[in-house]
C-alpha cells in the first residue's frame, strides 16, 4: 500500500522561497562587485606598472656604463615587481632581484600576461624616445588574485552569518502571517458534528477571508445523499431557521418521499401553503 504524500507547508515554501531569493540575489551582486572591483584593481596595478617604467626611461641613457646589472633590494615589498632594462632589445643593462635573465615578454609595446618558471606576470613594455632601450616591468598576478578573492569573502562572509538570522525574522513573520489559518483550522478541527454556527475570525486578513466564507456557506448548506434511492436532502440555514429540501435525480421516484409524525394529534393544511401539525405540546410548522 502506497503511502500517502506528505502534505506541503506554505510556511516552508515561503521561507525556502524568500531565503533563496535573498541568497541567489545577494551572490550575484558579489559576483558584479566581484568583476568590477577586479577591473579597477586591475587597472590601477597596471597604471602603476606604466609609471614605473616611465620612470625607468626617463633615467635610461645616464651613466649605464657604470651601474650594476643587479638593482639592490630597499624594501621587503618591493620584490613584488620586477623591471628589465635592454639595450636595443637585446643586451640586458640592468634588472631587479627578482627578475629573470631573460625578457620578461616578447612584446615591445603595452601590457600582456605571461608565464615565467610556472608563475604568472603582468608585463609592461615601452621604449625610450630613441628606441635605444627597452624597459619591462612587471608584477606576479597572484597578488591580485589574493586581493580580489579577500574582498569577495568579505562581502559573501557576512551572509554566512546573516542568513541565519534573516531566516528567523521571515520564519517569525510567516507563522504571525498564518495565525488566522491556524486559528481557523482549530475552530474548524474541535466544531461538533452539529453545530452549524458560522465560524467567527476577527480581523481576517484579505486572503483568508474567501475561505472563512466559503466554509460559513458549505456550514448553511449540509447534504445527505440516498436518503431514499436517487433523492439526496439537503439542510440550509435561513435566518436562523433549519430548512431542507429534497432533490430528486431524473428518473427518481419522488411518491418515495414520505413522512411519519409520532404524538401527532392531527395534520393540517394552513392557507398559505405550510403544514400544520398538532401536538400534545404545540403546533409545529412546516413551510411550504
Amino acid at each position: 500500500m502506497a503511502r500517502a504524500a506528505a502534505p506541503r507547508s506554505i510556511r516552508r515554501e515561503l521561507l525556502w522561497v524568500l531565503l533563496t531569493s535573498v541568497a541567489v540575489t545577494w551572490v550575484a551582486t558579489t559576483v558584479v562587485s566581484y568583476l568590477d572591483t577586479r577591473h579597477e584593481i586591475d587597472e590601477l596595478l597596471d597604471a602603476h606598472l606604466a609609471q614605473s617604467a616611465s620612470l625607468l626611461i626617463a633615467r635610461a641613457g645616464y651613466d649605464w656604463d657604470e651601474i650594476v646589472e643587479h638593482a639592490p633590494q630597499l624594501h621587503r615589498y618591493g620584490r613584488g615587481v620586477a623591471f628589465q632594462l635592454w639595450e636595443k632589445g637585446t643586451v640586458l643593462r640592468l634588472h631587479s632581484a627578482n627578475a629573470p635573465n631573460a625578457r620578461f615578454s616578447d612584446g615591445n609595446e603595452g601590457f600582456s600576461n605571461v608565464v615565467v618558471d610556472g608563475v604568472r606576470w603582468r608585463v609592461f613594455s615601452a621604449w625610450n624616445d630613441k628606441r635605444r632601450y627597452l624597459v619591462q616591468v612587471g608584477e606576479p598576478l597572484k597578488p591580485r588574485d589574493e586581493i580580489v578573492a579577500t574582498m569577495a569573502k568579505n562581502m559573501l562572509f557576512p551572509l554566512l552569518i546573516a542568513l541565519p538570522a534573516l531566516g528567523l525574522v521571515i520564519w517569525f513573520g510567516i507563522n504571525r502571517a498564518t495565525r488566522p489559518l491556524q486559528v481557523l483550522n482549530r475552530q474548524v478541527a474541535h466544531r461538533a458534528p452539529d453545530n452549524l454556527a458560522a465560524l467567527q475570525l476577527a480581523s481576517a486578513p484579505a486572503e483568508v477571508a474567501p475561505l472563512v466564507s466559503s466554509l460559513n456557506r458549505l456550514f448553511e448548506r449540509v447534504r445527505y445523499e440516498s436518503v431514499y434511492p436517487g433523492v439526496d436532502v439537503v439542510y440550509y440555514g435561513n435566518q436562523s431557521r433549519l430548512e431542507y429540501d429534497f432533490v430528486v435525480a431524473p428518473g427518481a421516484d419522488p411518491r418515495q418521499i414520505a413522512w411519519t409524525f409520532e404524538g401527532a394529534e392531527s395534520l393540517s393544511v394552513a392557507s398559505g401553503g405550510d403544514l400544520v401539525v398538532a401536538t400534545g405540546a404545540g403546533e409545529l410548522s412546516w413551510k411550504k
